[in-house]
């Protein structure tokens, strides 16, 4: 692959057109925020000055969105994780910390963390016995390290304890 890049490409003098084909079709196969883009062609090695041109480009015709992007991760992430591992997903893909927070507020939906945890938590506790203490605690450390808070992780553990869930 090394071989192939380098001949489409070599020392980074690929051209804007070329750079511009090239970042259509990463985007092609899967959205990515300015980041993840940015570094793709960077290691392509495509020049630094070309790849701010072709950034300006896919940024003024909507390729590449990181608002777009941040709404449509919360939305698929909702139910399935912590709010503070889509959090730090987001900051990893280069969504900025202001645009994360504000994605969180307006698309995580009131209770989805709590579902999230509570599906997490009935697949953990079918190994476990609730009603020892010492399994209680290791259910209620696994959701913690999942990135769930005190409070939604001891209210699952314990609707799950009770057997209300």
């Amino acid at each position: 692959m090394d071989e192939n890049r380098e001949s489409r490409n070599p020392e980074g003098t690929g051209g804007l057109a070329q750079a511009k084909a090239r970042a259509l079709r990463i985007l092609e196969v899967m959205d990515r925020t300015e980041r993840q883009l940015e570094e793709k062609l960077e290691k392509d090695g495509y020049a630094g000055e070309v790849i701010a041109e072709v950034m300006k480009y896919v940024k003024r015709y909507g390729y590449v969105d990181d608002e777009a992007y941040a709404e449509s991760f919360v939305r698929r992430s909702a139910g399935k994780k912590s709010r503070r591992n889509i959090y730090f997903d987001l900051l990893k893909r280069g969504i900025p910390k202001e645009l994360a927070e504000a994605s969180l507020e307006e698309f995580l939906p009131e209770g989805a963390e709590a579902e999230a945890a509570a599906a997490a938590a009935a697949k953990k506790a079918s190994r476990l016995d609730l009603k020892d203490p010492k399994d209680r605690a290791k259910l209620a450390s696994y959701l913690t390290r999942q990135g769930y808070g005190y409070s939604v992780v001891s209210e699952v553990v314990e609707e799950l304890s009770e057997g209300s869930l």
